[in-house]
């Protein structure tokens, strides 16, 4: 089954692997944010991160199934929630796309979605997703994907390079981008 959704990991990994040029990526980079714009003027989304997923899957759309009512509403989960682990490889892409500026931006934003916990009391949540309209984080905490991407994200920032995927897109590993 095609969908004309946009699959931000997907995206992400087409732009650090160099599967999209990189004037593509700058352009693709540009629309997301502005899709994300428009989606939080609309109240569809409330953090300064893109949801893994959009437009989100709504009950009138022919790809809504039953189950979506309880565990995939729009905003949730598959169905658009944002991902911090997902968020980690778009701003590596911000990096690789030579988007320090917005990279940056985008992760003093996770930095912030990151902390707080839904389960227990700690000073670093790490949860699997957040809810897009509303910014609580949903899922499970001290998720290790959450806090590995938060890293990478925060090492590429620092490097200005994206480490493992440079070489990957250049055949250079000391290549910043």
């Amino acid at each position: 089954m095609s969908s004309d959704r946009f699959d931000l990991l997907g995206n992400s990994l087409a732009i650090l692997t160099g599967i999209a040029p990189l004037d593509r990526s700058v352009k693709m980079l540009t629309w997301i944010e502005a899709e994300c714009e428009a989606m939080r003027g609309r109240g569809d989304l409330a953090v300064d991160l893109p949801p893994c997923l959009f437009p989100y899957i709504l009950p009138h759309h022919a790809d809504w199934l039953p189950r979506y009512e309880r565990y995939n509403r729009p905003g949730d989960y598959h169905n658009g929630g944002v991902w911090p682990f997902i968020c980690g490889f778009y701003i590596a892409a911000c990096v690789a796309a030579g988007q320090m500026d917005l990279a940056e931006r985008k992760l003093l934003a996770l930095t912030e979605l990151v902390k707080p916990w839904h389960e227990d009391a700690a000073e670093w949540g790490f949860n699997e997703w957040i809810h897009a309209q509303t910014g609580k984080p949903s899922g499970r905490d001290w998720q290790t994907w959450s806090a590995a991407m938060y890293l990478y994200a925060a090492e590429c920032v620092q490097q200005k390079r994206t480490p493992f995927f440079d070489l990957m897109r250049t055949g250079n590993p000391d290549s910043a981008g």
